[in-house]
């Protein structure tokens, strides 16, 4: 056990299959908790493309703004109980090169090249399950020359992607999301709609999306926005995958031995939809007492928690808030600041022919949860993040949707004393 901020910290790494990737880790956090007189342990969980050390960088920042509110007084200052942490570490790829992040010059005169989209094409293979990466990447790269020229190529194309990656587009949740399109239509069609000069500006995302690199018009430009949707998409199913079988069975074993232990899950990005699908657990499965969970700038649906929000089906994570497994605050940061959420769902209402005045926003089929909060959730009450010093009245039960405008900049920007200050007051209320 280590000390980060003057908490007990541990980490737990796992696989891209959910699996526990060191045994020893687990048990140092059951040996660690009474050893430490731990109260209250904090599952804390990075999202999309992090490595460790950005991850870590992420912990250390967020945890150490914990401490300075609590030694200001918030929440109470948790009298009588002890905090401890757990980083959790999983393999979410940190692929795209640098010239394609934002702000790092993707290209003069909003042009892709061929080179980027094919070093592009290369990354993608640590991310790929199929039986022969290679020879699928060589394919595609084969046609990167041919897509302005031909509509075929085009096809081949998305084919092609969608074999390297698909396999990960093949999941209940996820299904809830994914537009028809990318199985139903030719991918010139695909590629026509994710080229037109308009598709970053939707939702007020002002053209650009941090996580997307920068949205670009032309042929190539709708290819390497293409290959962007689809990898989030792949990440979104990896993360889903390690919390419901990994941190689920790490929480359930942590439960039968430690009993009285307080619960806690907080997650970023791809952590939200991580730290949800452990708190929801397998298909069948009794899901794992957590006292608070706290949502930040999650990606996943803004239906993901609804009651029948296509007038037929439930959000994947309903059961979540029906079934209880969460039985104090839910908090959900979200702001039109978040423009990796903001765009991303907007690309699919876009794939899908869905010409909503709003894209993105909170009537768009495909919004985010990081961008508009839950929506069609009757246990969602409106809220705004609040400075640090200020109190919040979070209520067992009820899934607060905290407008974050003010104090969260962008995607990544979660770490700060606004944020760490309303998840010492989540887990203060329970």
């Amino acid at each position: 056990m280590t000390q980060l901020a003057g908490f007990p910290y541990f980490q737990v790494q796992f696989d891209k299959e959910g699996r526990v990737f060191d045994r020893k880790e687990v048990d140092a956090v059951l040996d660690g908790i009474g050893a430490g007189g731990i109260t209250d342990l904090v599952f804390v969980s990075h999202g999309w493309k992090n490595d460790i050390a950005d991850a870590t960088k992420l912990y250390e920042e967020l945890i150490s703004n914990v401490r300075a509110s609590l030694e200001a007084g918030a929440g109470g200052g948790l009298t009588g109980r002890k905090l401890g942490f757990v980083g959790v570490f999983w393999p979410s790829k940190k692929y795209t090169p640098i010239e394609l992040q934002p702000g790092g010059g993707a290209s003069v005169g909003g042009q892709v090249t061929s080179d980027m989209l094919k070093k592009e094409l290369d990354a993608l293979k640590p991310l790929s399950d199929a039986a022969d990466p290679d020879t699928l990447i060589a394919r595609a790269k084969s046609l990167v020359g041919e897509l302005e020229d031909r509509k075929s190529a085009q096809d081949e194309f998305v084919k092609v992607v969608l074999e390297l990656l698909d396999d990960d587009l093949d999941d209940p949740e996820v299904d809830l999301e994914t537009p028809k399109a990318l199985h139903e239509e030719p991918g010139r069609e695909i590629i026509d709609r994710l080229s037109r000069p308009d598709v970053g500006n939707v939702a007020g995302t002002g053209g650009g999306a941090a996580g997307f690199g920068d949205f670009l018009s032309g042929i190539k430009g709708g290819a390497m926005n293409f290959l962007n949707m689809t990898t989030y998409w792949k990440m979104k199913k990896r993360a889903g995958l390690v919390g419901e079988r990994g941190l689920h069975g790490v929480l359930k074993e942590l439960k039968s031995r430690h009993s009285n232990l307080s619960v806690h899950l907080v997650g970023h990005s791809f952590g939200g939809r991580l730290v949800a699908a452990a708190a929801r657990g397998p298909d069948g499965e009794p899901a794992v007492p957590v006292k608070s969970m706290s949502l930040l700038q999650a990606a996943f649906s803004h239906n993901g928690f609804a009651t029948k929000f296509d007038g037929k089906r439930d959000g994947y994570f309903r059961s979540v808030v029906s079934g209880h497994s969460v039985s104090g605050p839910i908090i959900i940061t979200h702001t039109v600041n978040d423009k990796a959420v903001g765009t991303a769902y907007p690309l699919a209402s876009r794939i899908n022919r869905d010409d909503a005045a709003g894209l993105g926003d909170k009537d768009d089929p495909f919004g985010g949860i990081g961008r508009n909060g839950a929506q069609h959730t009757a246990e969602a009450v409106a809220g705004e993040l609040k400075a640090r010093g200020e109190k919040y009245t979070f209520q067992a039960g009820k899934l607060h949707n905290l407008k974050a405008d003010k104090f969260i900049a962008d995607h990544g920007d979660v770490r700060n004393p606004a944020v760490a200050n309303a998840i010492v007051n989540v887990i203060a209320a329970v």
